[in-house]
């Protein structure tokens, strides 16, 4: 979620609110035709669908996507429990029968039946933002948070917060090589300038090396050799494009980089299963070999007209999924492709799909 874009909208457009009160309202009059079949409970291949929804609206939503039969079902953490999900749905990881959801601006984490979506319990965090969880063991977990730099740790047994790591920033979506976690951490609203990643040692809980990144990371992968990716926002200030870092795991130091054009601003980097394949969003979907040694040219998924959200790649078949955030206010519209770009399904999930997660 590009938060700064999103919450400037928010504040400076009151026409905007207006108008997304009203669409909210007639679009909650509206039957979603794709849940009258209900989900049942069997072993169908599954995608999860994580819809942040309007920011301050509280209408987060899980949706649910069966590639093989081309099925979608639409707010099931609403119908699972009769109640809303919360304010800004940022993120959602499965651990053993359970799916985690991150709650941003409701400040917990939804612990849920991975099945049948209903809450286990709630991971209240009073003071938090929370982004990201990163499981380290079955007792403990890391949580990264938006304003409170702070990296939380929890004990995913008993979901109770344990303590906390002081970073000095805004801290995401993390991966992890042996006991090294790598972390983005980059600039809090109306903070001052952060742009690294933070290699912590779990078992010690430890911010072990800091490695400066000329502008901010706003995603991270690992391939298959061991090397960490991180795509990071250009540098107005200090007049540097939008990077494309290598980081060996060995050295805990940049390896390689590669410059865009000055005015790309690529986002939603993400790998395959086997490791061997990057993809990103810069005004098209682009794929890259790990062990390339350029970016790519061309767009490997033409996104003419597409206000692209999110990207993942099903580890099953390297299926391709975009989500078209429209208007913000609007349900998104997500688009399914083969691994040689073909489109195979467009559909509709919740507002503001922000994450594809599977199973």
């Amino acid at each position: 979620m590009n938060i700064y874009q999103r919450l400037s909208a928010i504040k400076n457009l009151t026409a905007y609110l207006l108008l997304s009160a009203t669409l909210l309202s007639l679009s909650a009059c509206k039957k979603d035709k794709d849940n009258d079949d209900k989900l049942d409970n069997t072993t169908a291949r599954r995608v999860l669908l994580v819809n942040e929804g309007g920011f301050q609206f509280g209408n987060a939503s899980l949706s649910v996507y069966l590639p093989d039969s081309l099925q979608v079902f639409n707010d099931l953490f609403r119908s699972a429990n009769n109640a809303a999900l919360g304010d800004v749905a940022q993120s959602a990881i499965y651990r053993d029968s359970l799916l985690y959801v991150v709650v941003n601006n409701s400040t917990k984490v939804e612990v849920l039946d991975r099945t049948t979506f209903e809450r286990k319990t709630t991971i209240n965090i009073p003071g938090s933002s929370p982004r990201h969880i990163h499981f380290i063991s079955s007792e403990k977990a890391y949580l990264t948070d938006l304003y409170a730099d702070k990296i939380w740790i929890f004990n995913p047994t008993t979901n109770t917060v344990l303590s906390s790591i002081d970073v000095n920033g805004w801290t995401e979506e993390m991966v992890a090589i042996g006991t090294d976690v790598y972390v983005p951490e980059r600039t809090t609203l109306n903070g001052p300038y952060r742009a690294n990643i933070l290699v912590i040692n779990s078992g010690s809980n430890q911010i072990t090396k800091t490695i400066p990144l000329v502008g901010e990371p706003n995603s991270i992968v690992k391939d298959n050799l061991d090397n960490v990716w991180v795509l990071c926002n250009s540098n107005t200030s200090k007049s540097k494009a939008a990077m494309l870092y290598k980081i060996s795991a060995t050295t805990q130091s940049i390896s390689d980089s590669f410059a865009f054009a000055s005015a790309a601003s690529p986002t939603c980097l993400r790998v395959n299963k086997q490791g061997n394949s990057l993809y990103y969003y810069a005004k098209g979907i682009y794929k890259m070999a790990a062990t390339d040694n350029t970016l790519p040219v061309s767009a490997f998924i033409s996104t003419s007209g597409k206000n692209v959200y999110a990207l993942n790649i099903d580890p099953t078949n390297e299926d391709i999924y975009i989500s078209d955030a429209l208007d913000y206010v609007q349900s998104a519209s997500i688009s399914r492709y083969d691994k040689n770009a073909n489109l195979i399904q467009s559909f509709v999930a919740g507002i503001n799909t922000n994450q594809f997660v599977f199973e």
